[in-house]
């Protein structure tokens, strides 16, 4: 039966005094039984601090983490029953895929006879049967991965925390590994915590997405509603990859506002702005997919594309607009559409019902 975790007002500082930087600010979240659900966030941003306090690697300085109903704060990290697999698998090199697999139940202190079964029925299950006397070296990268997902679902963990397994990966294998972790974790109903700063895999594998910036936690949410919903520019920009303008407020009726743009007035929807009033700066936020290249003539603003990118599916811009600000954009393969070229004078539109305001 897999546990919940809470995570009670946590914090951690790595150097003394009240006014210390703080790695983790006061962090609370609840991780249902069974749950998957991705810590979020840039280089700094607290997301594995966190999940090696969980698992009991580091101590915080405020705050408690619950499991289940024990209070594990204080507990050594073997005694929390916690499964945890690193970036680096943490394989031991001198043994083989089936002495790597089985060495936790042999310090668990499991029956030797038992030990064989428990071994090829989890190697199995994750697709590896056959390779039980190869060592490490003679596996590819995503076997590799796979025997460190055995060694822990071998122990059958209550609570399973992920730190970036899969960033030595090359992309297309990155994926495959993404649905198995995925298909995985379901099959077992293990609670998991994954740690990555890739937003296409938070999306792609959690049930809920924590999107952590500079210790703190800015949002917490499925993935659908943290893309269609962002709390702030933060996660606007962090999810998606949205564009974000500045502008000021000039008239304010309702649940709308008339912003001036660059000289232009766009009327939006106040969304995440509670109290909004006239001479108010504004940001605006819409994605690259709301955004209509064409012709310069009569567009909200005329730029000039600055760099173009074939990613597979779909060409990518950049625009400069009004001499510096930068606009993402996707556009039309070629043969699919209007294509342009670096240095292109280009005209840019967008629905007003895409943008999303929010306070500066």
């Amino acid at each position: 039966m897999s546990l919940g975790i809470s995570l009670r007002q946590l914090t951690k500082s790595f150097a003394p005094g009240k006014e210390a930087p703080r790695a983790v600010d006061r962090v609370s979240l609840d991780v249902g039984p069974g749950e998957m659900i991705a810590f979020l966030g840039p280089s700094g941003s607290g997301k594995t601090t966190i999940l090696r306090i969980i698992a009991g690697f580091e101590r915080p300085t405020e705050g408690r983490v619950v499991i289940g109903e024990q209070d594990v704060t204080d507990l050594e990290a073997n005694a929390r029953g916690i499964g945890f697999i690193f970036q680096n698998y943490a394989l031991f090199p001198h043994m083989t895929v089936y002495d790597n697999v089985a060495y936790g139940l042999r310090v668990k202190r499991v029956p030797a006879g038992e030990i064989p079964g428990k071994v090829a029925e989890t190697l199995d299950m994750v697709g590896l049967k056959g390779v039980e006397k190869r060592f490490p070296n003679q596996l590819s990268g995503g076997e590799q991965q796979r025997v460190a997902l055995a060694r822990v679902f071998v122990l059958n963990p209550r609570v399973l925390l992920m730190d970036e397994p899969l960033a030595n990966l090359d992309a297309s294998l990155r994926t495959r590994m993404l649905a198995e972790i995925r298909r995985l974790q379901r099959h077992l109903g293990t609670t998991c915590i994954y740690v990555t700063h890739d937003q296409k895999e938070a999306l792609t594998l959690a049930d809920r997405v924590a999107v952590l910036n500079r210790g703190r936690l800015e949002q917490v949410g499925t993935p659908l509603e943290l893309f269609e919903n962002p709390g702030n520019l933060f996660v606007a920009d962090f999810i998606g990859q949205a564009n974000i303008l500045a502008g000021t407020a000039e008239t304010v009726s309702g649940d709308f506002a008339d912003v001036s743009l660059f000289g232009r007035r766009l009327r939006v929807h106040r969304g995440k702005i509670e109290t909004l009033k006239t001479g108010d700066a504004v940001g605006l936020a819409f994605r690259p997919a709301a955004v209509n290249l064409g012709d310069p003539a009569g567009a909200f603003l005329v730029g000039r594309v600055e760099s173009r990118l074939f990613a597979g599916d779909r060409m990518e811009y950049e625009i400069e607009a009004e001499g510096k600000i930068l606009v993402r954009a996707y556009g039309a393969l070629p043969g699919r559409g209007i294509v342009f070229s670096e240095g292109d004078p280009v005209g840019i539109r967008f629905d007003p019902g895409e943008v999303m305001a929010f306070p500066l």
